[in-house]
Parts: C-alpha cells; structure tokens; sequence
C-alpha cells in the first residue's frame, strides 16, 4: 500500500460539492458521538525488507478507552470493481502470537500480500510475502496452529480466476510467515465467488463457493491439503440453481453451510457429518423463507460449546425492495442454531435503518456477541451492536457508531477474522472505500481480561446499597454479570411482560428494558423503603431506544399502584411530565439512544416536586419547581419504575446508577 493525503477532485462540480456535504454531516455526527478517528501514514518500503516507520511524535494508546477508534490506512488503488475487503462471508483477518494480520492489496504492486498491525502506532506493515498477484482476487483465511491456510480466487466463469490454496508457515524467529512448499494449490477449475474454508474433525479441509449459480463443495485428503477430489454439487434442496451465497463452517462433528437463494426466497441450512461419505449431506433446513426475505449477504460465526457449538448467522433480506415499501420491516437478522438444534430468529435492524454488509464477531470469554453493518446502503460508516450471547437483544436503530472517517464517506464491506475474540485480543475490523481508495479500520477495547468462569453460575451479585446515609435505592450494575437481570430487585409489571437484560457500555454495565409486546408496553419497578424522612431524591440515568407514538417513563413514583410523579421521554420526541392532573409537553426535544439524568426532588408533605434532566455532558435542558403530585394517596411513596413504550417488540429503555435517598 501507499501512503498520500486524501484524494483531491481536480474539478470542483455537483459530485465535489455532495462529498462537501456528506463530510461536514459525518463530521457532527463523529462530534456528537465521541468517535475517535486517527489518520496515520501507511508504510512505503519495498519488499521483503520491513520499512521504516516514522512513528508519531507521542504514542498512539488506541486502548485509551472503550470507545471505538477509526485509523485510515494506505491506499489500493481506485481501478476496482468490488471492494477488496470483499466478499461478505469471507475473513482476511487473522491472530496470531499476540498480533493481528491482514492479507491486504499494494495499491503499487496490485499484489495481494501479508500485513501486520502494528498495535502501539496501528500502521499495517508490509511483510513482504506475496499472497496472490491476481488484484481481481479474493480472499478466505483459516488459522492452522503455526500456519494459516488462504484461499484465493476471481468471481469470474474463467480459468485465469481459478481458486487457489496456499498455506504459510509462521517463523517466531524473524516474525514472519514463509510459503510452504508445493503451494500454491488449485482447488477450483474457475472462478469461485464466496470461496471460503474450514477443516473438519478429520483434519480434511473443506471448501464452499458459487460458481456458475450453483452451489459446490469440495474437500481434500486428510491431513494433505495438496490432493483433492472432485467438487460436487451436495444433493439437498436450494443447491441446483441461482444460489446467491454461501458461508462453510465446522462444527459439531461435521461441516455446515449457510446459503441464500432469491429465487426461492429463502436461506437454507445443509450438514455433512465427518464419518459419512463426502457425498451424504443431510437434507436441507430452511432457515428463513418469505417473499424477499433472502438476500445475497450472510456471515457465519460458530460458539464451541461442552454439547458441541452454536452456529450464528448474520443475513440481510430484501424487503427494501418491495413495492410499497414498509420501512419497519426487518432489514437485517441474527439467526441462531441452538444446541437442541432449533433455529432462533432476533431482528436487528429494519428497513429504515438501511443496514447491509452485515458480519458477526463473538467474545467466547465474555459470552457477548458482536454485530456490524455498513450504513447507508452503498457506503458510509461502519455500525455496531452488542448483546450477550445468552440472552440475545439488540437495541433499535443503527446502533453504534464503530468506524467513520470524513475523508472517506463511502466506507463498506467489513471483514475481520474466524476466530473468536477476548479481552486480550481486542476488536479490528478492516473496512474500504472504493471511491477513495483507502482501506479503514476500527479498533475496540473489550476491557480488562478477566479470569476463566467456572461451568457453575453464581447468582447477579448484589450492586452497592446503602453506601450513605439516608439511601433507599442505590443502584450501579457493573458488578453484575451480562444476561438476564435475576437478581429480583426490579420486577416487570404488567404480569412480566418486557425482558431485563445487563449489557456492556458506558465503561461498565447498564440495564436494558425491551418490550416482548407489540401491545404491551415493559415497565420494571423496585421498591422504596419506608423512610421517616419529608422529602425524597430520585436519581435516574436513562437512554430512550426510539421515538414513537408513546410516552416512555424516565421516572415514574407510586404508591398503592397509583402515579404521583412522572417524568417522560415524550411521544413525539419531546420531554413531558404531570402537574396535577395535566399531561404537559414541554418543547424540549431529545434524542433516542442518548444518555440523560434526571433528578427528582419530592416534597412529601407539601405534596409538591420539582425536576431536572441534564444532558450526557452535565448541561441542564430542562427544569421544572412547583408542581403538584397527578394523584394525592393516604401514604408515602412505595415504589420506582421505569417504562418503555408500546407499539412494537423490541422497543428499549436503558437505565443506569438509579438512587432514591431520603431527606430531612
């Protein structure tokens, strides 16, 4: 790769001014959510000697913090068809002794060649070793212990586009990888599009692509990745015919793959198990079917397991398309192939989101499943979602924001590695922007490395209660562990309907509150202590999911079951509150997945309160004194809830550091 400042437009015109724009509203957004971005010189030496680095005057810390962090990196050229970091079921990442590696194209050689990252100045670094001379190639990378295997081919019908096996041995004496002997291999008779690997139980390796719209699989030798059979078309239903594509995975003694087809209109399922023959494949799951619900994106993550593993896949559908089309339909999903062999379907994101290019990433130590997608469709930043692995919710919306950068506006295409992730590894993930040029990547801390679980699961552990005089409630979660919230302090109203689940952010841990309803709105409460004291302080830290047609409780104080002070993100996407009997809308407006405090001051006696919300930087956009209780019952307060609104599942309230204390 080489390195250079941005593209320059040598004639300023309407697309010059659209990328002006495009770049200033990127910028806001980057300012307003705290996205570190990075540009750093890429390396220019000329193989195989390591080039020189000229390293920044203070060290790059990217693990500062948890929040993401973009690097621009070097350039590929602007004369590609696809973007190099294609296709989407594929991996061009690896880890290996303690570094991440890339295989990545020279915008000079137009070679495809091994990388390293340097992590202190998070440069990718020239190895040298030359992976594939052919730009029009893609890439799927396999860890094999101290090697890496790399399957290499063109999309095209041809024979120049052949696929390729070549597999590299690490040398920890000089930090490089060598190419085997004998290799490269050729695995495919044409171009392969989706080529991707895995090897089986029996140390055979397999591999999966499409080529001439049919889907075909192919394996080698045991143990010998040289000699191969002949590719087959498995015998199960949606292979034969306008298959879009595949992801191959190993697991549970066999060998998976996950394919789309639109003339179907479904994703399908289909296992070969390592003791049959390589020509028994058990016959095909559907996985999703509808109108328009496949699309040609899928990526595949596997969860080993004690019974064997967890498959997930990431797939798009092609509901966008209708006509008219429904902007709440689901855009994206996360599928799941659960140990008892079922299929589990969660909503990630919809129509209007406009996700695609979707890949999955899973911390096997923190049990947390990461989800990320390009936005808008056809390039722009790179998103992210994350939930527990064993109680999987995503928030509405894009998520986010993991990757963006304001010199290249068109970023897409993100690839990482197959292997799982930990504290100790980090995130990165690799993005391009075809119109620059340039590769991207992000980084993310995934905190400190914490020590192995047990196979037992303790119950939540308490959070601090009490700590000073006059606490009632006093609630942080980041003692808690990820999942479910059982803990029993919050309850769910309305006969349990809603789900309470700990997840990760905010450098600690917060609590979300998901509708399971489309009719029902999710409330959880927690009781208030009786207290001699004639005033009452509530403390809340809230983020509202989204806006729609319902109000949705920042605060909500009771007794007897019966409202005597609300405070509320609005229907309408403006705050609002109770004063007596009246609902009143104020006119200041707020923003869904943004964190805001409020506190409450009740006069127990006078049976009056006040209020303040402070935004995520401390400034006060709202205050309120004087106001009446909505309801004048014979006792004190009893209890503290916190709600969502209704309309549809999955509609979310997450709420940190609640404290009710009492005052004189």
């Amino acid at each position: 790769m080489v390195s250079g400042s941005p593209l320059e437009e040598s004639r300023p015109g309407p697309s010059w001014r659209r990328r002006l724009l495009v770049a200033l509203g990127i910028a806001s957004l980057i300012a307003a959510t705290g996205l570190v971005i990075r540009t750093l010189p890429s390396d220019t030496a000329t193989p195989p000697a390591p080039p020189s680095i000229a390293r920044p005057s203070a060290p790059v810390d990217p693990f500062a913090d948890e929040q993401p962090t973009t690097f621009r990196d070097g350039s590929f050229g602007t004369n590609l068809t696809t973007d190099p970091t294609a296709s989407k079921s594929q991996s061009k990442l690896w880890i290996h002794d303690g570094t991440w590696w890339a295989v990545l194209l020279d915008g000079t050689t137009a070679e495809f060649r091994i990388y390293r990252l340097d992590w202190q100045t998070q440069r990718w670094i020239d190895t040298g070793t030359v992976v594939d001379d052919r730009a029009y190639a893609r890439q799927d990378v396999l860890v094999d212990g101290d090697a890496v295997l790399i399957a290499s081919a063109g999309s095209k019908d041809k024979a120049s586009h052949a696929g390729r096996l070549l597999r590299f041995t690490y040398e920890q004496s000089t930090g490089q990888y060598r190419l085997d002997p004998d290799y490269p291999v050729q695995i495919t008779p044409l171009g392969a599009k989706s080529l991707t690997i895995a090897r089986d139980g029996t140390n055979e390796l397999w591999i999966a692509y499409i080529s001439e719209l049919r889907l075909y699989v192919n394996h080698s030798a045991p143990g010998d990745f040289h000699h191969w059979a002949q590719p087959l078309i498995p015998s199960v239903r949606g292979t034969a015919v306008a298959t879009d594509q595949v992801a191959l995975v190993s697991f549970r003694g066999s060998v998976g793959i996950v394919w789309s087809n639109q003339i179907d209109d479904a994703v399908y399922f289909a296992r070969h198990k390592d003791s049959d023959a390589a020509t028994v494949w058990q016959e095909t799951s559907t996985v999703v079917e509808g109108l328009d619900i496949a699309d040609d994106h899928i990526n595949a993550r596997v969860l080993d397991t004690p019974k064997g593993g967890i498959l997930f896949v990431a797939a798009k559908t092609s509901l966008d398309k209708l006509k008219p089309v429904n902007q709440l339909d689901p855009q994206l999903f996360l599928l799941e192939l659960t140990e008892d062999g079922t299929w589990q379907r969660y909503l990630y994101g919809r129509v209007e989101d406009r996700h695609t290019r979707p890949i999955l990433l899973l911390d096997d130590q923190s049990r947390e499943l990461y989800m990320f997608a390009t936005a808008p469709f056809g390039g722009g930043q790179i998103f992210m979602k994350r939930t527990p692995i064993d109680a999987i919710s995503f928030e509405t919306g894009r998520g986010e924001l993991f990757m963006s950068s304001t010199s290249d506006t068109q970023i897409n295409t993100a690839t990482s590695t197959k292997q799982n992730v930990n504290p100790q590894t980090g995130i990165v993930v690799l993005a391009a922007d075809n119109q620059t040029g340039r590769y991207v990547h992000g980084i993310l801390q995934l905190g400190r490395p914490q020590p192995p679980q047990s196979g037992t699961r303790d119950p939540d552990p308490q959070p601090p209660s009490g700590n000073a005089p006059g606490d009632l409630i006093n609630n942080s979660f980041d003692s808690f562990r990820l999942g479910r919230l059982t803990s029993g302090m919050w309850e769910l109203a309305h006969g349990g309907s809603g789900r309470l689940i700990v997840q990760a952010g905010r450098g600690g841990r917060f609590v979300e509150l998901a509708t399971t309803s489309a009719r029902q709105s999710a409330r959880a409460c927690q009781a208030i202590p009786p207290t001699p004291d004639t005033r009452l302080r509530i403390d809340v830290l809230a983020a509202r999911g989204v806006v729609t047609k319902a109000d949705s409780s920042l605060a909500s104080v009771r007794a007897n079951g019966v409202e005597l002070v609300t405070v509320r993100f609005g229907r309408g996407g403006t705050f609002a509150y109770y004063s007596g009997g009246d609902r009143v809308k104020s006119t200041t407006r707020y923003t869904p997945r943004t964190w805001y405090r409020l506190i409450v001051t009740m006069n127990l006696r006078a049976q009056t309160f006040a209020f303040e919300v402070r935004n995520d930087s401390g400034r006060t956009v709202l205050k309120r004194a004087g106001l009446r209780w909505r309801n004048l019952p014979d006792s004190n307060p009893d209890r503290l809830c916190l709600g969502t609104g209704s309309g549809r599942v999955g509609e979310t309230l997450r709420f940190d550091d609640v404290r009710v204390v009492g005052l004189p």
